[in-house]
């Protein structure tokens, strides 16, 4: 149970029939970094020897476990980019029903987040790995992988690097793969008002964006106010080789619908996602809903990241302070999503440009979202809505429960046509095919 001040709903514990290697007795089995023989399954698999496959690289694995998850493949630890060896690893085509002829798989050289296959599909919420959202999700629909090793990715791939601040050592990496017989599309990691521009603030970086954005096959990103920017970038290439594609949802996959009846259902969750960045209008959204909160006699919920810091600016908030409770966070992704669809709807003011992960969530738990000027806020809910214009249609929202049930159907019916797995991958199918032209 996550503790929590004021009033607020406590946090649903994990279903009972989850996953425990404890409980079922199973212990994790370690395997050496290096195979020495050559019968072993792994050099049966790929058809190499184990010199060639292990050689630089140790094993990830994951227990023995009846529930779908993420297949983790060898993968190099060196920081290195190391060469590349195209028969390293086969290449296997996708099970999953909407996935398309290439899979695209994302690389992202300086994350944390492991190696992660999703051929399979998004698999269920309570799996381990990273939740197919965002970046990840690129890979999710289209039956790709997620890499932070240049060296796991199969031979010939459609692969998207993400651009960070390491832009040298991204732009080494450009070179190689494409050397190396893939076809690469660039993306911005973050993509913010507030973030993708400073990486454009000095001569130096901005040449390396310019070099690496015209040598890729292509440009795509989440949001639609960069499309036009990377096409800046890379004169002589054709419009549509940028082009924006939202970040899609599994709204339609088994055990996703996070939704609860609407009876069950009480109080405003305030959906910013980093409250110290001024873009996100977190104090101000706040300020304003509080004064509305008072008269509809409801409550507003937050997760703050930092509770006992930002406790004593919430206390200098006034009466406003008396109508909020504080989840502290944050929450792994299943838990939060649990904790958000106990609400009638996601309140926000949000003004940095970014793809909208809370819209998305929202969608999941079949809620209302409220303001903001995300591309998914945009694309489901209609946004962007001048902030006072919001305030009075999330009252609204919140009293009607009839306007409130057709406004999440409304938007159920737009996200399944743009933001679903399906129709997320076929454009960028479309898009990959457009390429060759």
């Amino acid at each position: 149970m996550v503790p929590t001040t004021g009033t607020g709903p406590s946090i649903p514990s994990a279903p009972a029939g989850a996953a425990d290697h404890t409980a079922q007795g199973t212990r994790p089995e370690f395997l050496p970094k290096r195979i020495r023989t050559s019968a072993t399954p792994q050099s049966r698999d790929h058809g190499i020897t184990p010199p060639e496959l292990f050689t630089h690289y140790s094993l990830l694995f994951t227990p023995y476990s009846s529930r779908r998850g993420p297949v983790l493949r060898p993968e190099r630890r060196s920081g290195r980019l190391g060469r590349f060896s195209p028969d390293a690893l086969k290449r296997r085509e996708p099970t999953m029903p909407n996935a398309v002829a290439r899979p695209l798989h994302v690389l992202h050289l300086h994350g944390r987040n492991p190696y992660q296959d999703f051929r399979d599909g998004p698999g269920r919420p309570d799996d381990s790995g990273h939740p197919p959202v965002n970046f990840h999700a690129y890979a999710a629909c289209t039956g790709g992988a997620w890499h932070r090793d240049p060296g796991t990715l199969p031979p010939r791939a459609d692969v998207l690097l993400l651009l960070t601040r390491h832009l040298r050592r991204e732009a080494r990496c450009l070179a190689r793969l494409r050397k190396a017989g893939h076809r690469v599309l660039v993306a911005f990691k973050e993509t913010g008002y507030h973030q993708a521009p400073a990486l454009l603030g000095s001569a130096g970086p901005l040449l390396r964006i310019r070099e690496i954005v015209t040598q890729a096959d292509g440009c795509l990103t989440p949001v639609l106010w960069l499309a036009p920017v990377l096409h800046g970038l890379r004169p002589g290439h054709p419009p549509h080789s940028c082009t924006f594609i939202p970040t899609p949802y599994p709204i339609d996959h088994d055990g996703w619908d996070f939704s609860v009846p609407e009876e069950r259902r009480e109080g405003i969750f305030l959906g910013t996602r980093e409250p110290q960045v001024p873009s996100r209008l977190h104090l101000p959204a706040l300020l304003a809903l509080a004064a509305r909160a008072r008269t509809l006699d409801t409550r507003i919920t937050l997760i703050s990241p930092r509770p006992r810091r930002e406790r004593s600016l919430y206390r200098a908030l006034g009466e406003a302070a008396e109508l909020l409770d504080i989840v502290p966070g944050p929450l792994p992704y299943p838990e939060y999503l649990r904790l958000m669809t106990r609400y009638r709807l996601v309140f926000q003011w949000d003004r940095s440009g970014v793809p909208g992960q809370v819209a998305g969530d929202a969608l999941l738990c079949r809620m209302a979202c409220v303001g903001g000027d995300s591309a998914v806020g945009t694309v489901a809910f209609g946004g962007p809505q001048d902030p006072s214009d919001a305030l009075d249609r999330a009252c609204h929202l919140y009293l009607d429960t009839g306007s409130r049930e057709t406004a999440v159907k409304e938007a159920l019916a737009r996200a399944r046509l743009r933001l679903g797995f399906g129709p997320v991958a076929e454009r960028i199918a479309r898009f990959l095919d457009g390429l060759n032209e």
